[in-house]
C-alpha cells in the first residue's frame, strides 16, 4: 500500500536542493508528512516512486530557484514531468520563491509550465533570521486551508531524530553560510561607484534587495547636461497654435533654465517600489509601472532612497520633465516625445488595450526619444513636483499666482489618454493627495 503525504516538494537539484531540504525539515517539524526525493535518478526514467508520491500527496510545492524552469523546454525533463503530473491530477500547487533570484523562464517552455509559475501566487521564504516566520505564514495562508494544521512532532523515533538533527545541522550551516555570502555581496556592491563615479553614503541598515534595486535604478539613468529652452506650445508664423494645444494651460511659451541631471529611462516599477519600501507585491506585475501613488507617497519613496544612499534622488520639476521629454540636449522637435506619430512612442487609448505596459526596452514595444527615454508620452502619466500655475501668470511675473495651493503638475499622458494629451507640452493640474491607476513616477538625480 502506497504511503500518503501531505506535501510533495519538487525542485531543481542545481540551485534548489539546499532550499528544498531545509523547507522539508521546517515542515516536518510542524507535523507534516513531506516527500522529497534525495536520490533523483540520472538515467532519464521518471521513477514509479516519484509518480506514486505525487499521486498520494495533497499539495505540490515547487521551488523556484534561479534557472529552475530553464530545462523544462525538454519533454523528458524531470521537473517538467513532475509538474505535468501534478497539473493533470489537479493537485493544489504552491510555488515557493526562496531567494528572489528566479528570473522567469524561456519562451519555449509550455504554457502549462508558465501557468504554474506565473498564475499561482508565490510564497516568499526568507532563508535567514525570519525563516520560521515566513514558513508559518505560508502554512497559515496556503497549506492549512487545504489540508489543515498539524501538530508539531514532540516525540520522534531515533531514526527520525537523527535525521532531523542532521538536517538541522545543514540548516544552521546553510543559514550561516547564506548570511556570510549575503554580507560579502552587500560589501562588494557598496564599493562600486555609480553615475559619474560617485560613492554613495550607504546606510548600515540597507538590505541586499534594496542595494541591488538601487543599482538597477541607477543603471537605467540617462545623463542630461541641462540648458535653456522655451517651455510650452510654440506659436506658428501666422500667430495660431496647433489644434491640439490647450491655449489656456500650455501658452505662452516661457524661457526656462535647467541644470544638469540624470533621468530614469523608465517609470518606477511595482517591483522596484516594493523592494525599496519593503512592501509585498504581486511578482507577476513586477515590471509594470507603479501607480495608485500620491505625490506624498512619491516623496516618501524618494526620502527612503536618499536615506539609504545619500544620493540626491528627486521627483522632476515641470521644467526638468519637459526638457527631457523634448529630447534634452538633442531635442527631437516633435509633437510627442520622440516622434510626430503617437503610435511610435506612446501607449494610449487607441493602442494600449486600456492597460499599462512593461517598463523595459525589450517589452515596451515603443521607441525612445532623443534622450533615450521611454514612455514620456503615454503608458502612465507622471508626477512633477511643481505647483500648478498658468504660464500667462508666470511670464514677466516674479511672483506668479498659485491658483490652488494643493494642485501640482501632472505630465505625459497615459494608456487611457487621447492623442492630444500625449503632447510634450500637455499639462494638467491634479491635487497632490490624488492616487490614480493611470499616474506614476519617474525619478531624477541632480548633479
Amino acid at each position: 500500500m502506497s504511503k500518503s503525504y501531505d506535501i510533495f516538494i519538487s525542485y531543481r537539484r542545481q540551485g534548489g536542493a539546499q532550499y528544498a531540504r531545509i523547507l522539508q525539515l521546517m515542515l516536518i517539524q510542524r507535523g507534516y508528512e513531506v516527500f522529497l526525493d534525495y536520490d533523483e535518478l540520472t538515467d532519464g526514467i521518471f521513477g514509479n516512486h516519484i509518480r506514486e508520491a505525487i499521486l498520494n500527496s495533497s499539495v505540490f510545492m515547487l521551488i523556484l530557484s534561479e534557472g529552475a524552469m530553464d530545462r523544462c523546454v525538454n519533454e523528458d525533463d524531470w521537473v517538467r514531468q513532475e509538474i505535468s503530473l501534478a497539473v493533470s491530477e489537479g493537485k493544489h500547487i504552491i510555488p515557493v520563491e526562496p531567494d528572489g533570484a528566479f528570473k522567469g523562464m524561456p519562451d519555449e517552455v509550455p504554457d502549462f509550465i508558465k501557468a504554474v509559475a506565473n498564475d499561482h501566487s508565490r510564497s516568499e521564504i526568507h532563508f535567514g533570521q525570519t525563516l520560521g516566520t515566513t514558513v508559518d505564514f505560508m502554512i497559515e495562508k496556503r497549506v492549512a486551508p487545504v489540508i489543515g494544521m498539524r501538530r508539531s512532532h514532540k516525540l520522534l523515533t531515533m531514526r527520525k531524530f537523527v535525521s532531523v538533527v542532521c538536517a538541522f545541522a545543514v540548516l544552521v550551516s546553510f543559514v550561516v553560510g547564506f548570511s556570510l555570502v549575503r554580507q560579502h555581496k552587500i560589501k562588494s556592491l557598496k564599493t562600486e561607484t555609480v553615475l559619474d563615479d560617485r560613492y554613495p553614503y550607504w546606510s548600515d541598515d540597507i538590505t541586499l534587495r534594496q542595494i541591488e534595486t538601487v543599482h538597477e535604478l541607477l543603471s537605467q539613468m540617462e545623463s542630461l547636461n541641462g540648458g535653456i529652452f522655451m517651455m510650452g506650445a510654440e506659436v506658428s508664423a501666422d500667430g495660431s497654435y496647433d489644434a491640439d494645444v490647450d491655449v489656456v494651460l500650455e501658452t505662452p511659451q516661457i524661457r526656462c533654465t535647467v541644470g544638469p541631471y540624470h533621468m530614469a529611462k523608465y517609470e518606477v516599477t511595482v517591483g522596484q517600489w516594493g523592494r525599496i519600501m519593503n512592501e509585498r507585491y504581486d511578482k507577476s506585475l513586477e515590471s509594470m509601472p507603479k501607480t495608485g501613488i500620491s505625490l506624498h507617497d512619491c516623496r516618501s519613496f524618494v526620502s527612503v532612497l536618499v536615506e539609504l544612499t545619500g544620493i540626491p534622488f528627486a521627483i522632476p520639476t515641470e521644467e526638468e520633465w519637459e526638457y527631457a521629454a523634448r529630447g534634452g540636449d538633442l531635442p527631437d522637435n516633435c509633437k510627442y516625445s520622440g516622434s510626430d506619430n503617437p503610435d511610435d512612442v506612446a501607449w494610449y487609448i487607441a493602442n494600449s488595450g486600456e492597460r499599462p505596459h512593461q517598463c523595459n526596452a525589450r517589452s515596451s514595444g515603443m521607441d525612445a526619444n532623443g534622450a533615450d527615454l521611454f514612455d514620456m508620452s503615454g503608458n502612465v502619466s507622471e508626477w512633477c513636483d511643481t505647483p500648478f500655475m498658468l504660464y500667462s501668470d508666470i511670464a514677466g511675473n516674479t511672483e506668479p499666482e498659485i491658483l490652488n495651493e494643493d494642485n501640482v503638475v501632472m505630465r505625459g499622458g497615459n494608456y487611457m489618454s487621447e492623442h492630444y494629451e500625449l503632447m510634450v507640452t500637455h499639462r494638467d493640474p491634479v491635487p497632490s493627495g490624488t492616487s490614480l491607476s493611470t499616474l506614476g513616477l519617474r525619478l531624477i538625480v541632480r548633479y
